[in-house]
């Protein structure tokens, strides 16, 4: 989850450079993005219990 409440809609894109770009609607009056880094998402998935 990148944030709790309800959204309009979002859409998830992978950048050229292997981050991945997340942007969302919040009760339909504010566009919010972020970017997660490529070395981020590694860790996610060679974390604990993987």
């Amino acid at each position: 989850m990148f944030e709790p409440g309800p959204l309009d809609y979002s859409v998830v894109q992978a950048l050229d450079d292997g981050a991945i770009g997340i942007l969302w609607e919040v009760e339909a009056r504010e566009i919010r993005f972020t970017r997660i880094e490529a070395e981020q998402l590694d860790s996610a998935v060679s974390g604990p219990g993987a």
